[in-house]
């Protein structure tokens, strides 16, 4: 498949995702995003949380709280 054939296919997702301002690479970030929801229900305190995050995946808590951020953040 060539490049504008799947542009094309998923045009109208590209362009809600474009519109809703989301960066395309932060699908690199579902895992963590996905650890933390879980550790939030398990009954963690989220400083916990962000603290375990940050050193399992090598990123700054600040970079943990933006992408918390983010994928909280509501889209129309």
């Amino acid at each position: 498949m060539k490049a504008h054939n799947l542009i094309r296919e998923n045009s109208g997702l590209l362009k809600h995702l474009r519109s809703a301002k989301i960066n395309i690479d932060d699908i690199d970030k579902l895992e963590m995003y996905d650890d933390y929801s879980r550790l939030l229900a398990e009954g963690h305190k989220k400083l916990y949380i962000v603290k375990h995050l940050s050193d399992e995946y090598s990123v700054s808590e600040r970079n943990i709280y933006n992408i918390i951020n983010r994928f909280e953040r509501e889209v129309a």
